[in-house]
């Protein structure tokens, strides 16, 4: 399955300001690659449906589910009837993931203003004897790459490789270069191990003498099991911010 990182987003960027603006001609010619091409006509159709989702967004925000959603019927009715039998199913990002498979709430993330407006487009296609089963199969046979939604966040920034890969997803089982090797970790664990140790005799034995504050002994206990899980997880915290120690080279 394709990934993000494999398309050349500042080109589909260049595609998609041209057809935007409505200049088809070199994409009508295709002569731009094939891949970018298909990703920036995906994006194109993305990018209206983000408009419609903003109205209807805006209407239940302003009235509330209830009230709204007489204002959000006209706004989808307005989308819907621009587009004849045969391209339905360009709508249905706006309610389902591109493959079609789960609900969507990238562009309506209340589920229930999501959900509010998916019986107002299923009540336009039942009108008009449209199966919504068959409207998905329509979608994923003319956007084969409708997976790759959404794309707005990628077209945005215009970038390459714009969902980094591990490096242990692709080279070749090695491990990455900011994997720490087996000796850095053993010499941390043992550094762990022995400054929580010190935290927490400093607290059970050591601070009784030296305050002279009487406490109950598992008042003590307690406070020097804190410090040693302090000492601990604020190790592992600090790890993740240093180069690991290697063992020195001969």
């Amino acid at each position: 399955m394709l990934k993000h990182s494999q398309i050349d987003f500042s080109l589909v960027q260049e595609i998609y300001n041209k057809i935007s603006k409505g200049d088809y001609r070199q994409f009508m010619a295709r002569e731009f690659p094939a891949l970018e091409q298909d990703v920036a006509g995906l994006a194109l159709i993305e990018q209206q449906n983000l408009k419609i989702a903003g109205l209807i967004r805006v209407e239940f925000a302003a009235k509330g589910l209830a009230a709204g959603l007489s204002g959000v019927i006209d706004r989808i009715n307005d989308a819907y009837v621009e587009l004849d039998e045969r391209s339905k199913h360009m709508l249905l990002p706006l309610f389902f993931t591109g493959d079609m498979s789960e609900e969507n709430t990238a562009y309506i993330p209340d589920k229930n203003e999501r959900d509010a407006a998916l019986m107002v487009f299923l009540d336009m296609i039942n009108k008009d004897k449209l199966a919504l089963d068959e409207l998905k199969n329509d979608f994923v046979e003319e956007y084969p790459l409708g997976y790759l939604l959404p794309l707005h966040d990628h077209l945005q920034k215009g970038d390459k490789a714009s969902d980094p890969i591990p490096k242990k997803d692709y080279n070749d089982g090695q491990v990455s270069d900011n994997e720490p090797s087996f000796f850095s970790r053993m010499v941390f664990f043992l550094v762990r191990v022995c400054a929580s140790t010190a935290s927490s005799g400093v607290i059970f034995i050591i601070m009784p003498g030296v305050t002279g504050i009487e406490l109950p002994g598992l008042i003590w206990f307690l406070l020097a099991g804190g410090a040693a899980v302090w000492t601990w997880y604020g190790l592992g915290v600090w790890w993740k911010t240093k180069k690991p120690i290697e063992p020195p080279s001969v």
